[in-house]
């Protein structure tokens, strides 16, 4: 009778802990956390641009997560789909996703070239973005002067910038023109490149005197082009120097006026030495200066 008593009471416990009250009918499956992937960094080319003779600025973007970071770069080279084996390249650093820009290494004048982006993997492999191509400047433009800078795409109505080595004159001199009239200032014109016109179209708004050099510019009619105008301080400064690395002057020797004035009596002009150097300089408005015309399309 005992070991009945026992047993009955063990099978008691045994169903006891078995069962469950309502409150405690769910099953309960543990499931680790899943990480989250990373995804793969992208880079994608933009349009190149301040292309001169002999350099250009490379622009990139590159997706990626904030915090990381990344090397990418650009390859290029005078034949298509080039690679980073035995073509130069230029780097730089990016944090984050973000758009990024290089300068290029020395280039050649009107040549073509070929240009890819590039981001290298942790495995060493290269990954690389659809070709693109570009035009150094260093050629002959429409209006028979010389190209001497390329935007890379048109904004503000305009892309290229041509000046022409043949200097314009007022009437039959053979110095070119003064830079307008004495004792009088005109508001408004900038240093700035790509400022050229706006300064040559105020100039001549403004200056009740003929022999004008910014006017010079503006009736002038060359090659069949009407386009022309007084170039601004750093519009011929920085032409001059860069196709000057293409072999190609503008002036030898002496100065040319540019649109942006100094003061009352006075006018920036950029001046070309003996030695090779050329600088911005200023003269008295009044002086009979060579006038190199410019023109922007």
């Amino acid at each position: 009778m005992k070991y009945k008593f026992l047993f009955f009471t063990l099978m008691v416990m045994i169903l006891n802990s078995c069962g469950g009250s309502d409150s405690d009918d769910s099953t309960f499956i543990n499931v680790s956390n899943p990480i989250p992937s990373t995804p793969p960094k992208t880079i994608s080319l933009r349009t190149t641009t301040e292309i001169f003779p002999t350099t250009a600025i490379f622009r990139g973007n590159i997706v990626q997560q904030d915090g990381q970071g990344e090397t990418p770069g650009f390859v290029y080279a005078t034949t298509p789909n080039p690679t980073v084996i035995n073509n130069a390249s230029v780097t730089t650093i990016a944090q984050g996703p973000t758009n990024f820009e290089v300068k290029s290494g020395t280039l050649q004048p009107n040549t073509t070239y070929y240009v890819r982006g590039f981001i290298k993997t942790g495995e060493g492999i290269y990954t690389y973005t659809a070709e693109t191509s570009f035009k150094t400047t260093g050629y002959f433009g429409p209006g028979g002067g010389y190209v001497g800078y390329d935007k890379g795409e048109i904004t503000d109505g305009w892309r290229y910038m041509e000046i022409h080595p043949q200097g314009a004159y007022y009437g039959t001199s053979a110095q070119g023109a003064r830079w307008g009239d004495l004792n009088l200032f005109i508001s408004g014109t900038y240093p700035d490149f790509g400022k050229g016109l706006e300064n040559s179209i105020i100039i001549a708004a403004n200056n009740p005197g003929v022999n004008c050099a910014a006017k010079v510019c503006l009736d002038l009619v060359r090659n069949g082009m009407s386009d022309w105008y007084l170039p601004s301080s750093q519009e011929l400064l920085i032409l001059s120097q860069e196709l000057k690395k293409a072999n190609i002057s503008i002036n030898g020797y002496g100065s040319g006026w540019t649109s942006t004035q100094k003061s009352d009596i006075s006018a920036f002009d950029v001046k070309y030495e003996l030695s090779g150097n050329i600088q911005i300089s200023d003269l008295v408005k009044s002086s009979d200066m060579k006038v190199y015309p410019a023109r922007r399309y």
